[in-house]
């Protein structure tokens, strides 16, 4: 019974690939949850909560490297094929030059005033910036290998990855004593070399054109109602370890972390089979040969098999973290309860990633932009009045608030896709 049911899941396209793309995420996207998880046992709380704010800084430039137009190349390909990547390369690179060169500028000027802000070192700001831009070319080479799933060939460059900036930190944090410094440096090693090779396969391959001003102007409309929504994230968690901060202290935003970076593996597995379902969703959306009654049928029938995924998923980190946090991680066995309530928010992620491609396909981003971005505010809010009394409130926050984007993005994506589908219908 047990074989069988493994046997239907390797049938299925969707699930099999699914598979694998949330193992090479746990060796990509997740680089630091697998991190942070192992190298727990070598640092202290302090320096993880360090290590999380240097990760702020890196997320926060990471939004505005690229204008966050990187993810229209998946689009592009599914609407225009490799004429619409090569195209929107360009703009990509035309970009981030112009963005890094203005951040490095302003960092320059405001050196001093930003380490006294940030409590970081003033050379690691340019370190973010430097993680931040080739992170983008690494990514890029990564969704090109996706939408041609080639996984194997995604596999060896995610693991590939993963594996030497795992090596490299643990040389620097173990032997070399730098603490999360060494972590910081490993990463920008890692995608310094990796960002290097997937720009130059698209240089060298010529999988690019001179920059359309058009095109640009589109990507551009694209992406930046992404900023909020993608900053999202850090006005949650990255203002949130400045708040734990201030009302606590430096080693609660290390216990915090932690016990959200292990909730995130969900996330992660989330992200995984999400790369493998957006594929399939965009090809049942743009081929024009099957009807409607048969995309609404193949649309349910991925979405139902995503959904148990999910579900499946949840429960298994849940007994796994709270397993194993006590006896491998003595020292953080108080993120034990906040891990358990963070993890019903990861959960609540996925759902939102299995609504949200609908949006992203019909280039409806804006909508993702106001609902995202009105939550967040909330989040913020909350979080100031009642952090100061506990953290599990402030666990607490991330489900409510997570689970109001979920429904609405759900509830908007079903409106859009009826609405959409109706459209071609009348246009046939």
């Amino acid at each position: 019974m047990i074989w069988t049911k493994v046997q239907s899941i390797f049938k299925n396209e969707t699930l099999r690939n699914g598979v694998f793309f949330t193992l090479f995420s746990f060796a990509n996207k997740g680089i630091n949850f697998v991190l942070l998880i192992i190298l727990a046992r070598y640092i202290t709380p302090t320096e993880y909560g360090y290590w999380s704010l240097f990760g702020t800084i890196v997320m926060f430039v990471g939004y505005f490297i690229a204008m966050t137009t990187e993810g229209y190349i998946t689009i592009a390909y599914f609407k225009d094929g490799m004429s619409g990547v090569k195209k929107s390369f360009s703009c990509i690179l035309l970009t981030t030059l112009i963005v890094s060169c203005f951040l490095i500028s302003v960092t320059s000027i405001l050196r001093d005033s930003l380490q006294q802000i940030l409590d970081l070192p003033w050379q690691y700001l340019y370190l973010a910036i430097g993680i931040a831009f080739f992170t983008i070319y690494s990514n890029i080479c990564l969704d090109y290998l996706r939408i041609k799933k080639k996984i194997a060939l995604y596999g060896i460059f995610s693991c590939s990855s993963a594996i030497l900036v795992f090596g490299l930190s643990i040389v620097f944090v173990k032997y070399c004593l730098i603490g999360w410094r060494g972590c910081a440096l490993a990463q920008f090693i890692g995608f310094l070399l990796f960002g290097m090779i997937g720009l130059c396969y698209f240089l060298f391959s010529k999988k690019f054109e001179p920059p359309n001003i058009k095109h640009w102007a589109k990507m551009l409309a694209w992406g930046i109602p992404l900023i909020p929504h993608l900053a999202t994230a850090f006005i949650r968690f990255g203002c949130d370890r400045y708040i734990i901060n201030h009302y606590y202290s430096i080693t609660d935003v290390g216990i915090f972390s932690f016990a959200y970076t292990l909730a995130m593996a969900i996330s992660t597995i989330g992200m995984g089979f999400n790369q493998a379902n957006s594929i399939n969703i965009f090809e049942v959306l743009g081929n024009k040969e099957i009807d409607v009654h048969k995309k609404n049928i193949l649309l349910k029938k991925q979405k139902q098999n995503i959904f148990l995924v999910y579900i499946g998923g949840t429960l298994i980190t849940i007994l796994l973290g709270t397993t194993f946090i006590p006896t491998l991680f003595p020292q953080y066995s108080s993120a034990s309860p906040l891990f358990l309530i963070l993890a019903f928010y990861a959960f609540f992620q996925c759902l939102y990633f299995l609504y949200a491609n609908f949006f992203y396909f019909y280039n409806q981003t804006k909508i993702l932009m106001y609902i995202t971005f009105s939550f967040s505010i909330l989040h913020l809010v909350l979080s100031l009045l009642f952090t100061k009394y506990s953290l599990y409130y402030t666990c607490l926050i991330y489900c409510i608030t997570q689970l109001g984007v979920s429904l609405l993005i759900r509830r908007n994506a079903i409106k859009l896709l009826n609405k959409q589908l109706n459209h071609d219908i009348n246009r046939s």
